[in-house]
């Protein structure tokens, strides 16, 4: 009858809240919130979260470096169409000034040989104004340059022995873009002077 009692006082429990160590079957039993306890919250494995908080930042920083790319390849593009328009508009210039250095020095020699005038430096050819702008329209409708729309803008004879020709011609860009005009006409003018020796 002491034993029965020791028993049950191991079981009861304690004022401080906690249980007495007990005998038998309930020393075996699982406590309530232990791992083994069928009640017990499971617990998500940690290794399984860490991976997915990785694949998700990867996931990020690949986006991230996609659109870097893009926008890198965006500015290359439209730096390459405005370095191929840029040195298209620099040879057309280079031609029309070509066209104008002609187109001037024809003008130049278009004077009649009886027209002269004597000065301190020597004989002189007197131009004719329009004699001169005769042979420049000639000489650009006569030279095989790869310009579009040529004209001849003005020819002058400022001191009638002194011929000077501006030329002009319609550029366009070899490719279409929204940085760069469609086209403009460029301009050139060129001096020549004739001699009689």
């Amino acid at each position: 009858m002491h034993d029965a009692r020791r028993a049950a006082d191991d079981g009861a429990a304690r004022p401080d809240g906690g249980t007495r160590r007990g005998t038998g079957d309930d020393a075996l039993r699982p406590r309530a919130g232990t791992p083994h306890s069928p009640g017990a919250p499971a617990r998500a494995p940690r290794c399984a979260t860490a991976h997915d908080d990785r694949a998700s930042a990867g996931a990020e920083e690949d986006g991230s470096t996609l659109l870097l790319i893009l926008v890198y390849a965006l500015i290359a593009t439209l730096l390459a169409l405005v370095l191929a328009s840029a040195t298209s508009l620099f040879l057309e210039h280079k031609r029309l000034l070509s066209l104008a250095d002609g187109a001037a020095l024809a003008a130049s020699e278009a004077y009649d040989i009886a027209a002269t005038r004597v000065t301190a430096s020597g004989v002189e050819p007197v131009l004719d104004p329009a004699a001169a702008a005769l042979a420049a329209n000639r000489f650009v409708d006569r030279a095989p340059v790869l310009l579009d729309d040529v004209r001849v803008e003005s020819v002058v004879t400022p001191d009638a022995v002194t011929a000077v020709v501006a030329v002009s011609s319609a550029w366009h860009p070899p490719v279409f873009s929204f940085v760069v005009p469609e086209g403009f006409r460029v301009h050139a003018s060129s001096s020549a002077r004739g001699l009689l020796e």
